[in-house]
């Protein structure tokens, strides 16, 4: 059984931003698509745990990006899961070239039973005789965000499209990043000269529904809140 999944890509044009590299929300993407082919080949994919009547969340994710690969670029990708812990199930990426490590990720990911609507333990679902790595890609703790936002903090709106729906019919994890960062200029989002993320989901966002994006800087970081008319707070960011 395959306990760590490497294979090697070419960067595609439409995964890369408007400077020719892998773009920041598409990085979120990519990291889930071979999340769903890892967990696919050892029994854990979407269709396989529908019939448990179990479904994954992804609870925070967290990146590092030292050097965004370009457009039409070779890269290796790989992809682990961390032994369980409790409830929480941590899975570890990486996207190197030629050895050199170009972004490094985490993502925590809880598993629902959608019948009770309560968590399951890791311990519980992953197959028998799975061997675990035992290095995590980097130990760094994710971010503790607090949402203590104050209304003059609000500066942008996004409203939910049709595309940013998954199969679960609320909003995709990849699409929350992607939401974010579309409400700023390409002049402004070159100024940022993003080298981290780390986000964490915190409730679901529907199709239709208004998010007000708040922010607030802190002495090395600039954190945003996600949050619903009502002042529900979907997600929670720390990007530096």
């Amino acid at each position: 059984m395959t306990e760590k999944l490497t294979k090697d890509i070419i960067i595609p044009t439409s995964r890369c931003d408007f400077d020719g590299l892998l773009g920041i929300p598409e990085t979120f993407s990519l990291m889930m698509d071979l999340a769903t082919e890892h967990a696919q080949s050892i029994d854990l994919g979407i269709s396989s745990i529908g019939k448990k009547n179990l479904f994954w969340l992804a609870v925070r994710t967290r990146i590092h990006f030292f050097k965004r690969p370009r457009i039409e670029e070779k890269v290796t990708l790989s992809t682990w899961p961390e032994k369980p812990q409790r409830l929480r199930n941590n899975r570890s990426y990486l996207i190197e070239k030629d050895g050199e490590r170009l972004v490094e990720g985490k993502t925590e990911w809880a598993i629902l039973n959608t019948v009770t609507n309560k968590l399951v333990k890791g311990d519980e679902v992953y197959p028998e005789g799975l061997i675990f790595e035992p290095l995590s890609v980097f130990d760094d703790p994710f971010e503790r965000v607090k949402d203590n936002f104050e209304e003059e903090e609000r500066f942008a709106s996004y409203t939910v499209r049709s595309t940013d729906i998954d199969l679960g019919g609320h909003m995709n994890n990849s699409a929350y990043p992607r939401a974010l960062f579309s409400v700023f200029s390409t002049d402004e989002r070159k100024a940022m000269n993003i080298s981290g993320i780390d986000v964490r989901f915190v409730a679901p966002a529907y199709e239709g529904e208004e998010l007000f994006i708040y922010r607030h800087q802190t002495e090395n970081k600039t954190e945003y809140a996600m949050k619903k008319q009502d002042g529900t707070t979907v997600l929670l960011a720390s990007v530096w």
